[in-house]
């Protein structure tokens, strides 16, 4: 009879590494990464705010540094300054192994936009707002990379881009954005009048989308026009920072609609579509390809409708776009929705995306967890939860097709998540088993002088570590990004 040996193991989630990094190292796998302002941070103290943020296990912050108004969280020579944050944020983070990533929005700036009312964008209605800059003013582009030239001169660790798109389908019908598009071969009379009723009267929300996906000559052309200016101001910006910074990571958030259907006839409404966010924001994955170092989706479940297996649909449908390989970290915000919900789409984004960036400082309830009886698949597991306000929670831990997902009904829990994990080997077969499923090794586990030997490749590989050997010393090295309780 054939011995099985069988291994039942609760791995922590990302968040703790056991190769003898600091606990909050930056995680090249994961990110867990949470959205501040500096004016947030100022209110606490830097120091202060970075120990409770690399207490509770982040790893990077994002930090608002120029504002929708155009006013910087660094000295500047040119912008207005709203505080000196900066430099004492990238100290104390960095002290931490905290990353400081930068965000900014690019089609907003109230500073130069007051400043250069001719390089605003019109909306088909001609009407105008103090925010939003045209996409095509080399002007506006210009005072851009005077910025990032400043920005760059402090130790960040990478530029997020952030409103890089049109507000919606309405912008821009600038005179200097119409004359491209009639330069463009495109009628630019017939795009006016189908935006206003789109937009402005009957403002029906549906001509421009209909006429889109039904292939109108202008329309296409006009939408595709938009597309391309996103993409060269992702171009522009891109190539600028990698010549001052060969190294720096640049990526974009972006808005995360109609990633579940695709078409009109397939959706609910014409809102839960792909071609309402690349009508309205002339966003696509495929804009971003060869342009940006990773993606954030926006996927506020609130404000598109959706429930928390979105982000894994979301995940799914970049990475098919964009290659497996390439980095995207889902961005959540908890308002209007449950913290169960907001629960369930941390841990999907977790398990299926390479990170989370939480929007924002401190709308979250960090906090640590302890089990007070252990856990195992179909039954509940009690455990106490220390918030980092200093209250003590108990709750029962929800186990959901072998993930373990702590429940809390008035705060969101963002420390850890479980993952139950049962690894099944057979004396003489090479067959091993992965909570049920089977797998193939090169060589069987076997037994000599009363001792079970397995190979460390396929054990170590199949609890999700790295396995190296070198051959000069016949070392075997495991690197582990997992704690096992």
């Amino acid at each position: 009879m054939k011995k099985v040996i069988s291994f039942s193991l609760i791995l922590v989630l990302i968040f703790v590494a056991v190769n003898k990094q600091p606990i909050n190292a930056y995680n090249p796998y994961k990110i867990k990464g949470i959205c501040i302002r500096g004016d947030d941070i100022a209110k606490e103290g830097v120091a202060d705010a970075i120990d409770k943020i690399s207490k509770f296990g982040y790893n990077t912050v994002f930090l608002l540094v120029k504002t929708p108004e155009g006013k910087v969280f660094y000295k500047s020579e040119f912008l207005p300054v709203v505080q000196d944050i900066l430099p004492s944020l990238i100290e104390y983070a960095h002290k931490k192994s905290i990353k400081v990533y930068t965000y900014f929005p690019i089609v907003m700036d109230k500073n130069f936009s007051s400043q250069n009312p001719t390089e605003q964008m019109v909306n088909s209605g001609n009407t105008k707002d103090p925010y939003y800059v045209s996409l095509i003013s080399e002007q506006y582009m210009a005072y851009v990379k005077n910025f990032l030239m400043e920005l760059l001169k402090y130790d960040i660790d990478g530029v997020a881009l952030d409103y890089i798109r049109f507000p919606n389908g309405n912008w821009d019908f600038s005179g200097t954005f119409l004359n491209y598009a009639k330069q463009n071969g495109i009628d630019i009379e017939k795009i006016k009048s189908i935006a206003y009723n789109t937009f402005v009267k009957p403002a029906d929300w549906k001509s421009m989308f209909t006429a889109y996906e039904n292939g109108d000559k202008d329309v296409v052309k006009w939408i595709e026009l938009r597309n391309s200016v996103v993409r060269n101001v992702e171009f522009v910006i891109k190539e600028y920072v990698k010549s001052i910074k060969p190294d720096m990571t640049v990526g974009s958030f972006i808005v995360a609609r109609g990633y579940r259907y695709n078409k009109i006839s397939e959706a609910p409404s014409i809102t839960d579509t792909f071609t309402y966010q690349i009508v309205n924001f002339a966003q696509s994955p495929d804009l971003f390809k060869d342009n940006i170092d990773f993606l954030a989706p926006m996927v506020y479940l609130s404000s598109l409708k959706e429930n928390s297996s979105y982000a894994t649909v979301v995940t799914s449908n970049i990475k098919s776009s964009l290659g497996e390989d390439f980095p995207v970290y889902i961005a959540i915000n908890p308002d209007g929705i449950s913290a169960e919900e907001t629960e369930k789409e941390i841990f999907n984004a977790f398990k299926d995306s390479d990170g989370i960036v939480l929007f924002r400082y401190p709308l979250f309830d960090m906090g640590k967890l302890t089990f007070d009886t252990y856990p195992i698949p179909q039954s509940t597991a009690n455990l106490t939860f220390e918030t980092s306000k200093g209250e003590t929670l108990n709750a029962q831990l929800k186990i959901e097709n072998k993930n373990f997902i702590p429940e809390f009904k008035d705060t969101v829990f963002v420390s850890n998540y479980f993952y139950f994990l049962e690894l099944k080997l057979i004396i003489g077969n090479k067959t091993f088993l992965i909570n049920g499923e089977n797998y193939q090794m090169d060589v069987a586990p076997f037994i000599e002088d009363s001792r079970t030997f397995v190979p460390v490749r396929f054990v170590s590989e199949a609890l999700n570590s790295n396995v190296l050997w070198n051959g000069v010393k016949r070392e075997v090295t495991i690197l582990n990004l997992f704690k096992l309780d």
